[in-house]
């Protein structure tokens, strides 16, 4: 690889700088890349009208196509739009053309198997550049599941990469399991955590710079407000944790479809005093969030990796999640968390009422337990792992 190499990331979000925080571990990784001399040109979708069609973030430059949106991503559409989708796969071929062109890229990383993966494929028959592709989650163990065409054009997707990538050893052999692959040919590269802002900080004086009073117990979740994300269910126990902890709160930092419905909900559930929407937060202020907060919920109903979770437990955050995707590989019960079987209210407000109660006996156990977990990988040590992959695959 030469010295400035450019590599055409094709992601169905990323982050922009005047919309939400969505798929910032793609970003994360791309900043990082150019810090080790590799640098970045993004192909994305312009989900939001008021993201830019293109911007640099530092060394990163983010090109954005046009389709016809709705202002959703396309995870949150209840049904396929067919003529949505044309667009969307006609604007990312002919953009991402033009890009690999004229920031004369290398290689293809696309970031999802599905719509991305199959992006990269049409580029890179069209270009003759190699390209590789990240299995990240959902794109496995929930789309794939549910059609047995999406199954089979993320078979053909994979069956050309020329390397894929998996971000644990669980969803390594779920992706060569569910797509039918030698898992010889899937790579576990784990997504790192961003240390100089995900560590411990003084309890007291971040929630002083937050604006929060001290002596409540508050409950974090941290994620889109999405029905895949549980967080249904996070407030529908909050009446029986409220019971037994009166000085409770629970923090919703995120946006999505649910916040009305879930702000109804609040209401119709007396909880006004309990809970407090804060929205889209910047990067930058979720370590201050997870300092501030005695425990963070992760209701989801189906997960990859979920960053989130590594994120709090380098603030040494205990953590209640449910057993789906790689969280049980995270989460050691009653060590520096808490497992829950399903996402469904009993189960987390008992857990919560657990861990939160009065003695403090096992969650200081549980917090101890959080700093004695195996340290998470840097951001930069992920990008060299995938560095090494792209130098392999270019001499």
């Amino acid at each position: 690889m030469g010295e400035k190499s450019q590599i055409c990331f094709v992601t169905h979000c990323y982050p922009s700088s005047k919309g939400p925080l969505a798929c910032r571990f793609v970003r994360n990784l791309a900043q990082a890349l150019g810090r080790l001399g590799c640098e970045v040109s993004v192909v994305t979708p312009r989900i939001f009208k008021k993201d830019p069609l293109f911007e640099t973030h530092g060394s990163v430059k983010v090109y954005r196509h046009r389709f016809f949106t709705a202002n959703h991503y396309l995870k949150d559409y209840k049904r396929v739009p067919i003529f949505r989708m044309l667009t969307y796969f006609a604007g990312a071929v002919w953009r991402g053309l033009g890009v690999i062109r004229g920031d004369r890229c290398v290689l293809i990383h696309a970031h999802w198997i599905l719509p991305s993966g199959l992006i990269a494929l049409i580029l890179a028959r069209l270009t003759g550049l190699p390209f590789v592709v990240s299995a990240r989650g959902s794109d496995v163990n929930v789309y794939a599941l549910k059609s047995r065409f999406l199954r089979g054009v993320g078979r053909l997707v994979l069956r050309h990469a020329k390397c894929i990538i998996a971000r644990s050893d669980n969803l390594k052999r779920e992706t060569a399991e569910i797509f039918r692959l030698d898992e010889g040919r899937v790579h576990v590269i784990r997504s790192g955590v961003d240390s100089t802002l995900f560590r411990p900080l003084d309890k007291r004086a971040a929630r002083a710079t937050l604006g929060m009073a001290n002596g409540k117990d508050i409950i974090l979740f941290v994620g889109n407000l999405s029905p895949i994300k549980g967080v249904q269910y996070l407030v529908e126990a909050l009446p029986a944790v409220s019971r037994k902890k009166n000085d409770v709160l629970c923090v919703l930092v995120g946006e999505g479809r649910m916040r009305e419905p879930l702000e109804r909900r609040v209401e119709e559930l007396d909880l006004r005093r309990h809970v407090s929407f804060v929205g889209e937060q910047p990067h930058e202020k979720i370590p201050l969030w997870m300092n501030a907060a005695d425990v963070l919920v992760v209701p989801s109903l189906t997960e990859g990796v979920p960053n989130v979770v590594v994120e709090a437990l380098a603030c040494h955050l205990p953590v209640v999640a449910t057993k789906v995707g790689d969280i049980p590989n995270l989460i050691s019960h009653m060590e520096n968390g808490l497992l829950i079987d399903r996402a469904e209210p009993e189960g987390i407000s008992s857990a919560l009422n657990l861990l939160l109660q009065r003695d403090g006996e096992l969650y200081e156990r549980i917090k101890r337990g959080c700093t004695t977990h195996l340290p998470p990988h840097s951001v930069d040590f992920e990008a060299e792992r995938n560095i090494a992959i792209y130098q392999r695959l270019l001499q």
